[in-house]
């Protein structure tokens, strides 16, 4: 049995824009949403470059704004346009990995900024107000995340779900 979730919006505000859940004697409930199956499933969480930038436009974080969003090659690439003393420029370029096999965090490579210092702690600042990215905890499924893609404008996150009777 398999199930594909469209659109689904986490607490802290990311859509994620596939949720595809499969598993031997899967079962859903509408209210509250819970997804229970008899073995260990498999699960797969599509998150476009369009939603990554729509969280972040929409949480404008610490004077940035108008983000563009491109994720190829296993990389993020970000730009924005930070509002220090006057606007400026700040790209940004990261990588996602996953922590204890329930947290996906991004982790920042490089800052392509004339602002220097400043634009670069801002950007620190900002990524640690938003990681974890996406917590297991968060998703309409007990999960353990495995394995994390970023290429052709998507994330794609692999995992693990759990039968009913090891949820915690």
């Amino acid at each position: 049995m398999a199930a594909r979730l469209l659109s689904v919006k986490l607490s802290m505000g990311l859509v994620l824009d596939e949720v595809l859940v499969e598993g031997e004697g899967l079962s859903l409930q509408a209210k509250p949403f819970e997804a229970n199956l008899a073995d260990p499933g498999s699960m797969e969480v599509r998150v476009s470059d369009r939603s990554i930038a729509a969280f972040l436009n929409d949480r404008a974080p610490g004077g940035l704004r108008d983000f563009q969003v491109r994720l190829s090659g296993g990389l993020i690439e970000v730009e924005a346009t930070a509002s220090l003393i006057i606007s400026i420029g700040v790209g940004a370029v990261c990588r996602l990995a996953i922590q204890d096999q329930s947290k996906l965090s991004i982790e920042l490579v490089r800052i392509e900024s004339i602002g220097g210092t400043g634009a670069q702690n801002l950007v620190k600042k900002q990524l640690d107000a938003i990681n974890p990215i996406i917590d297991a905890r968060d998703l309409p499924v007990s999960a353990t995340l495995e394995s994390v893609e970023v290429d052709q404008g998507w994330i794609v996150l692999r995992g693990t779900i759990a039968p009913a009777a090891v949820q915690d």
